[in-house]
């Protein structure tokens, strides 16, 4: 296979293998570096079910100093994300990219307070979005990486034309990107929380 070409699809699911395969293809990741998850892992991760929990993969760095995730999804032609959207053309509307992204920033928030205050459980929130922007439109037959990270105190991450800056004493902020193939489709910047579940 050329180290271009896309994987051929057999049937309208990914596989983990394929899913490796197109990280390690197109974004030059090395899956021995990463926790897999697999669906049962990202339901131990996120609280979201089908067919809100839009996620195939979760990709965890094994380093804990690390505070980024990979998100892989393959949007075949009659993905549940799809219905009723653009009828007369298939494309992925954008608030199911931008979950995609929220999806796959949460999977870090088990790094910021990984025990839980107090023994408490808690659920990751998005609480702003401060900078998104959609460039390029997905597709059916499309594997969707998203790569988010959180940005410490200092750190910028450009959006478009604009910067957002994380400043201290404000809740975490997150950056995240959305690939097709290596082509960047989206990209966004937001903040959240971690709600303790009382009970």
């Amino acid at each position: 296979m050329n180290a271009r070409d896309p994987i051929e699809m057999v049937e309208d699911t990914l596989s983990v293998k394929d899913a490796i395969q197109h990280l390690a293809q197109y974004y030059k990741i090395c899956p021995e570096e990463y926790i897999v998850l697999d669906r049962a892992g990202l339901e131990s991760k996120i609280p979201h079910r089908d067919i809100a929990l839009c996620l195939d993969f979760g990709f965890i760095p094994l380093n804990k100093d690390s505070f980024h995730a990979i998100g892989v999804s393959y949007i075949h032609d009659d993905s549940p994300e799809l219905t009723g959207h653009f009828p007369g053309k298939k494309i992925l509307p954008g608030h199911w990219i931008e979950e995609k992204m929220n999806l796959t920033a949460a999977l870090l928030t088990n790094r910021l307070m990984p025990e839980g205050k107090n023994g408490r459980t808690y659920l990751p929130m998005i609480t702003k979005t401060h900078e998104k922007t959609f460039l390029r439109s997905i597709s059916p037959v499309s594997i969707v990486a998203v790569m988010a990270q959180y940005l410490p105190e200092g750190q910028r991450f450009q959006v478009g034309n604009n910067v957002v800056e994380s400043v201290s004493k404000q809740r975490p902020i997150f950056s995240a990107s959305v690939y097709v193939n290596g082509i960047s489709c989206a990209e966004a910047c937001f903040s959240a929380i971690l709600k303790p579940i009382r009970g």
